[in-house]
C-alpha cells in the first residue's frame, strides 16, 4: 500500500506543475468499465494521500495518461479536505457539508464495534461527529433491504419552539407555585405554545396544563377548572422520547393557576396557545445508570438540565447523546378517535363512535412482535381515560409486561394517564397470576385457563363497579362502568394463533386493533409468507382497524428483548410500590431483607412450576429457593408446607402480588425454613401473602447480583474471593464459540 500511495502522490506533484485547463464544451470520458470508482466530493476528485504526504498541498492525479490530457483544473486541495480519510491537525472546526454516502477507504476504516448493532453509517449523517444527532435528517436504520422496505424510517424530528424568556418561557420559584396552588415541589418554567410550535423534552419531569390541551405520547392531558392536576413524565433515552404540542379546542380551558401567577404583559397567553407548567421530577428512577443495567448508559442525561430545572433536558439542534421522539403514524390516530365518547367528544363519524349507553368499551390489540402493539395499547388507555374515570388493562404478554414483571398475565386499574416506559410505573395488579415463564409455548393451557378466567373476573367484579352505579359523571368523565384494554402477546402463528384466537372470542371486543403482517404486507405480487387458509369467523361487533406498525427506530438494534426485561427486572425489583418511588442508594445485596418463616403463620405453602420441579424432594428445597425469584401470592388451599409435583392454585384460587428475591435460606427447628427476602411491596401486600411459587424459568439477571458501587476486579466480589461467591460463575469459556462474535465491517468489495 505504501508504494501505490507514494505513486499517487508523484503524480498528483506532477499534475499540479502541468495543469490542464479544458474548455467548457470538453466533456469527462467515462471511466472503462472494470475501473475502479473513485470517491465522490464537491471538488474535481480526491486523491488518497499517503501518511508521509498527508500535510502537502496536492492536486487529484488521474491513472492514465489519456485521462490527465481531459481532467478539469481543480482548485488546490487544503489538509481539511484530506481529513476525510486521516486525522486533520487540531484547529477549529467550520461546518461540513452533508455527504451523500459513506465511502470506503483503507486508511479509515469502519469502526469495529459489534455490540452496538450499528454499521458506522450513523456518524455520516448530516456530517455530524461521532456520538451527535442531526434533528434534521432521517437516522441510518442499519438493517437489510427486506425490512427498509418493509416498515417506515423514523423521521427525526427538529423541536421547533425557540425559547424567549418573559416572552414565551417565564422561569417561577417554588414559593410563588405553592402560592399558586400547585402541591408539586420544586421549581418550574411556564412554556406557551403556538399551534405550530413542537417542544422536545427528555428526563424525568412533571407537567401541569394551565390553558389548553397537551399532547404528547399519543395522550392528550386538559387541564382542570377545579383542580390543579400534575402528570408525571419519564422520558429515558432508551425509548422514543415525548413531544409536546398545543391542542386547541372549541372552548378555552383554564387552570386555576393561570390567574394567580403573576406573568409579564408581554408574555404570549392569548386563548389560542397552550400554557403548561414543568417542574422537576424526582422520584428515584433517576439513579438507574449503566452501571447497574449494563448498556443503558446516560438514559437521563445529566443531572443539570436546561433553564436551571434539574434532569429536565429540552432538544434542540445537535445533541451528544441520540434522541429519537416519539411518532404517531395517521392509522393510529384514526384508530384513537374511534374511542371517544359522543357526549365527552363530538364526532364526525358516528359510525366510528361508541355510543354512551350500555355499549362498554373494550380494546384488544393483536399483532407481531415489536410493531408497536404496547405503545397503541397505552395510547389507548390514555384516550380512555379522557372519557372515564377509570380503565382496566388486562396483560396477556408474559415477556413485556406494562405495569409489572415478566412471567405474569394480570389485571390492573388505572386511573391517571400513563407517560413513560413500562419500567417507569410498576404496580400491584387487581388480580393477577404467575406462570415464571416468558412465552406461553412450554404452558399453553395454564396460559388460556389464567387468561379466561381474568376476563370472567373483569365482567363480573370489575366492569360495573357498585360505587358508580347511579352516579353522576365526575369532571365530565363516567364513573358506572371501567372500559378494559387487552394487550396481546406477538406470537401471531401456529400454536400462538390460536391462543389468540380464543382470547379474543371470549374477551368480545368492540374494537379491535390489528397490526399489519410486515412479511405479508409487502410481500411480491402472487407471494405469501404463509399459506392463506379459508376461515369462517363467528359474528361479532368487534370493529376491527388495520394498524401500520410503528416506525422503525434504531433503538430496535441497539436493545433487545432480553435487555428489556432485565431493565424491567432491576427497575421492579428496586421499586417501592406503596409509595410509586425507587431506590437506587444500595445494589440488592446489600438491601436489608425482611424474615419469615416458609410453613409458619405467615406464608404456609411453597409451589414448584415449571420444567423439572416435580423432581425436587423435599429435602432439596432449601436448596431450589436459595438466591431464586419467588412469586408472593394470596391463596386459601390446605395441605402440607411444600409436595413434589404439587400444582399451583388456579388463577381463581390465588392472587399473585409481586416478586421476592430469596437472599438466604435457613432450617429451623418443627420443620419450617427461614427465607430472608428482598421484595418491592410494603406491609399491607406482605400480610397477605400466604405462599409462594417458584419457577427457574425466569431468574434474576447477572447485573442484579452484582455490587454496582465498587468497580470488579479479579479480587472478588464485596470482600468474598471469586471462588467463594455463590450462585456466580466468574471466569473466560473454554468451549468452542464461547467468546464474544466480532464483525469486521471494513472490508468490502471493490465497487460498494
Amino acid at each position: 500500500m505504501s508504494a501505490l500511495a507514494a505513486r499517487r502522490a508523484a503524480q498528483a506533484a506532477l499534475s499540479a506543475s502541468q495543469p490542464s485547463t479544458p474548455t467548457p464544451q470538453q466533456k469527462v470520458p467515462e471511466p472503462p468499465r472494470n475501473a475502479t470508482p473513485q470517491p465522490e466530493s464537491p471538488d474535481a476528485g480526491e486523491a488518497f494521500l499517503s501518511s508521509d504526504a498527508e500535510s502537502e498541498v496536492s492536486e487529484p492525479a488521474p491513472r492514465t495518461s489519456k485521462r490527465r490530457k481531459v481532467t478539469k483544473e481543480a482548485p488546490k486541495a487544503t489538509p481539511k479536505a484530506a481529513a476525510r480519510y486521516y486525522a486533520a491537525p487540531a484547529e477549529e472546526e467550520k461546518p461540513k457539508p452533508r455527504k451523500k454516502e459513506r465511502r470506503f477507504s483503507f486508511s479509515k476504516p469502519n469502526d469495529d464495534d459489534s455490540s452496538s448493532g450499528s454499521d458506522g453509517e450513523e456518524e455520516e449523517v448530516g456530517g455530524q461527529d461521532e456520538g451527535m444527532v442531526s434533528w434534521s435528517g432521517a437516522p441510518s436504520l442499519h438493517a437489510g433491504p427486506s425490512r427498509l422496505a418493509q416498515q417506515p424510517a423514523l423521521d427525526v424530528g427538529r423541536s421547533t419552539f425557540v425559547p424567549r424568556e418573559g416572552v414565551n418561557i417565564l422561569k417561577v420559584d417554588e414559593e410563588v407555585l405553592k402560592a399558586a396552588g400547585v402541591e408539586t415541589p420544586g421549581p418550574g418554567v411556564v412554556v406557551s405554545l403556538g399551534e405550530e410550535d413542537s417542544l422536545v423534552i427528555a428526563g424525568t419531569f412533571t407537567v401541569t396544563p394551565l390553558q389548553q390541551s397537551i399532547s404528547l405520547l399519543s395522550a392528550t392531558i386538559r387541564p382542570s377548572a377545579d383542580t390543579v392536576d400534575s402528570y408525571p413524565v419519564y422520558a429515558p433515552t432508551s425509548h422514543p422520547v415525548p413531544v409536546l404540542t398545543g391542542q386547541q379546542g372549541e372552548d378555552t380551558e383554564v387552570s386555576p393557576p393561570l390567574a394567580t401567577l403573576a406573568l409579564p404583559r408581554k408574555f404570549q397567553q392569548d386563548a389560542s396557545r397552550s400554557i403548561s407548567l414543568i417542574q422537576e421530577l424526582h422520584s428515584g428512577i433517576e439513579g438507574l445508570h449503566g452501571k447497574i443495567v449494563p448498556g443503558f448508559n446516560n438514559i437521563w442525561l445529566d443531572e443539570k438540565g436546561t433553564w436551571g430545572l434539574r434532569g429536565v433536558h429540552l432538544l434542540t439542534g445537535s445533541f451528544y447523546t441520540p434522541v429519537y421522539p416519539h411518532v404517531t403514524p395517521p392509522s393510529w390516530r384514526k384508530a384513537l378517535d374511534s374511542l371517544d365518547t359522543p357526549d365527552v367528544q363530538n364526532q364526525d363519524d358516528d359510525d366510528f363512535a361508541f355510543d354512551s349507553g350500555d355499549n362498554v368499551p373494550v380494546v384488544l390489540v393483536k399483532g407481531p412482535k415489536r410493531s408497536g402493539k404496547s405503545s397503541l395499547a397505552k395510547a389507548s388507555l390514555n384516550r380512555l381515560l379522557e372519557s372515564f374515570e377509570r380503565v382496566a388493562w388486562l396483560e396477556s404478554d408474559l415477556g413485556q409486561a406494562e405495569f409489572g414483571c415478566g412471567g405474569v398475565v394480570g389485571l390492573w386499574v388505572i386511573d391517571q394517564p400513563v407517560l413513560g416506559p413500562s419500567f417507569t410505573h410498576p404496580r400491584v395488579p387487581v388480580k393477577a397470576h404467575y406462570l415464571g415463564e416468558v412465552s406461553p409455548q412450554s404452558c399453553p393451557d395454564e396460559y388460556l385457563d389464567a387468561v379466561l378466567q381474568l376476563l370472567q373476573y373483569y365482567k363480573y367484579e370489575v366492569q360495573n363497579p357498585i360505587e358508580g352505579l347511579g352516579s353522576a359523571p365526575v369532571g365530565g368523565k363516567r364513573t358506572d362502568v371501567i372500559p378494559l384494554v387487552v394487550n396481546t402477546q406477538g406470537w401471531v402463528k401456529g400454536l400462538g394463533e390460536e391462543l389468540l384466537g380464543a382470547i379474543e372470542a371470549a374477551a368480545e371486543p368492540t374494537r379491535v386493533f390489528a397490526f399489519e403482517q410486515l412479511d405479508d404486507v409487502h410481500a411480491p405480487e402472487g407471494w405469501t409468507t404463509s399459506p392463506v387458509l379459508p376461515t369462517h369467523d363467528l359474528p361479532s361487533a368487534a370493529v376491527t382497524l388495520a394498524i401500520e406498525p410503528a416506525p422503525v427506530s434504531p433503538l430496535h438494534a441497539r436493545y433487545t428483548a432480553v435487555d428489556m426485561r432485565a431493565l424491567s427486572t432491576i427497575a421492579y425489583m428496586h421499586a417501592r410500590l406503596d409509595s410509586g418511588r425507587w431506590d437506587f442508594s444500595a445494589p440488592l445485596l446489600a438491601v436489608p431483607p425482611v424474615q419469615v418463616e416458609l410453613g409458619g403463620a405467615a406464608l404456609q405453602r411453597a409451589f414448584l412450576i415449571g420444567e423439572g420441579s416435580d423432581a425436587v424432594l423435599p429435602s432439596d428445597l432449601p436448596l431450589a429457593l436459595n438466591a431464586s425469584l419467588v412469586a408472593l401470592v394470596e391463596e386459601d388451599t390446605d395441605g402440607e408446607t411444600y409436595v413434589a409435583g404439587r400444582p399451583q392454585p388456579s388463577a381463581e384460587e390465588s392472587t399473585f402480588l409481586g416478586l421476592a428475591l430469596v437472599r438466604a435460606v435457613r432450617a429451623e427447628p418443627e420443620r419450617t425454613l427461614s427465607l430472608q427476602l428482598v421484595t418491592p411491596l410494603g406491609g399491607a401486600h406482605l400480610a397477605r401473602a400466604s405462599a409462594l411459587v417458584r419457577n427457574g424459568a425466569l431468574e434474576l439477571p447477572a447485573c442484579g447480583m452484582l455490587d454496582w458501587r465498587e468497580r470488579l476486579s479479579d479480587e472478588g466480589l464485596a470482600g468474598v474471593r471469586w471462588d467463594d461467591v455463590p450462585f456466580l460463575e466468574v471466569g473466560a469459556s473454554e468451549a468452542v464459540g464461547g467468546d464474544r462474535r466480532r464483525f469486521r465491517r471494513n472490508i468490502q468489495r471493490k465497487g460498494m
